[in-house]
């Protein structure tokens, strides 16, 4: 395939990509409909989360940047172990992907750790204490569960960049 093929076939490949960010970002609009109602739409309003007699407001931005991130992640991980790395837009639209997951990952490690600084001083536990409280236990664990896909998205993300630089038909065309 000479270079001006490439061109056009990926040309057509940019655009079938961008067709399908679109497409992530009308359903994560939707999912978040769904889920929080029709107040979750507007960027001013916030989630209420109530864990025993503490409110946390959480801006409705974090909730859509979540559903977006997650989608646009799953569907383009779909695609890229479809075409066998071979659509080097699916690529990179794969680390646009994962590079945001890993960067709304990291505010929900905050916001458990905040959920848990929380429920520790409500309860008057101190780290040092020995007592068992199973919400600061499930909480830990969940950012522990976290911290570990995040560094799974990490090492991903070498790995699809190499990916992406073996089967580029212009590295094969130079050398």
């Amino acid at each position: 395939m000479n270079t001006n093929e490439f061109l056009i076939k990926e040309d057509c490949s940019f655009k079938k990509e961008l067709l399908w960010v679109l497409f992530a970002l009308v359903l994560g609009y939707l999912i978040n409909y769904f889920v929080f109602g029709k107040e979750a739409l507007s960027f001013n309003q916030t989630i209420d989360i109530n864990i025993y007699d503490t409110y946390f407001l959480i801006k409705n931005f974090g909730s859509i940047c979540f559903f977006e991130a997650v989608l646009l992640f799953l569907i383009f991980l779909c695609r890229y172990v479809f075409f066998k790395g071979r659509n080097m837009w699916t690529g990179v639209w794969l680390l646009i992907a994962t590079i945001s997951l890993i960067i709304v990952f990291d505010f929900l490690v905050a916001v458990t750790d905040s959920f848990v600084s929380i429920e520790m001083n409500s309860l008057h536990i101190n780290k040092e204490e020995n007592i068992k409280n199973p919400l600061v236990e499930l909480l830990t664990m969940w950012a522990i569960l976290i911290k570990g896909v995040q560094l799974v998205l990490v090492m991903l993300l070498p790995f699809i960049a190499f990916r992406m630089g073996v089967l580029n038909p212009f590295r094969k065309a130079t050398s």
